[in-house]
């Protein structure tokens, strides 16, 4: 499927932190790359995107806000449905990151690029449900992702080093559930949408 190979997952984090990570596929291997620490990973992100001629972006950040932003006779500030379902931090908690991914959506749609919002941590506990090492243990959760590629049927997963590197590849994950029909969706088309 050569959608697989502009497909990028992106992991969003501070803009200056250093903790902005990206898997693509490439060659039948995935690469994973990293924005360094103190340069703009919103700058970061648009170069890699158009370097590597990426045409499907699945993010690891909000790109909608809760009902009461755009429905004068809603009441929920904090929450969208798709944040409930998943137990998500609310869009308004993590604020400048959200305000930036929905810049982002909008600067990668500029470039006819598609992109949709995903949650790593809802992946990993749908694929790993007794997993004691996401967010805990970088190596006990490496091998549980090389038991999982191989049950996918997918290329072996670099050595992670972190887990940013970790969740980008999750949202690949999760991007490549959805062009294979298998991915869940939570939420609805006027608060937004998460894909996992």
């Amino acid at each position: 499927m050569t959608e697989l190979t502009t497909l990028a997952g992106i992991d969003f984090g501070a803009k200056l932190a250093g903790t902005t990570a990206m898997t693509i596929l490439r060659d039948t291997k995935f690469q994973i790359y990293d924005c360094k620490k103190g340069d703009d990973a919103d700058a970061w992100i648009l170069e890699q995107v158009k370097k590597l001629n990426i045409k499907i972006v699945f993010i690891d950040a909000p790109l909608s806000l809760p009902p009461a932003y755009f429905d004068d006779q809603a009441y929920e500030f904090f929450y969208r449905k798709a944040d409930v379902a998943l137990g998500a931090m609310s869009p308004m908690f993590l604020g400048g990151l959200t305000a930036r991914a929905m810049k982002m959506k909008r600067s990668l749609e500029a470039e006819h690029i598609t992109v949709f919002e995903t949650y790593p941590a809802a992946l990993a506990r749908e694929l790993f449900p007794q997993t004691k090492f996401y967010k805990k243990n970088i190596l006990g959760f490496r091998k549980e992702l090389r038991v999982k590629t191989k049950q996918l049927d997918l290329p072996a997963i670099p050595p992670c080093k972190t887990f940013h590197q970790v969740d980008s590849w999750l949202a690949w994950l999760s991007g490549y559930r959805h062009l294979t029909h298998q991915s869940i969706l939570y939420g609805s088309k006027e608060e937004g949408q998460i894909f996992i």
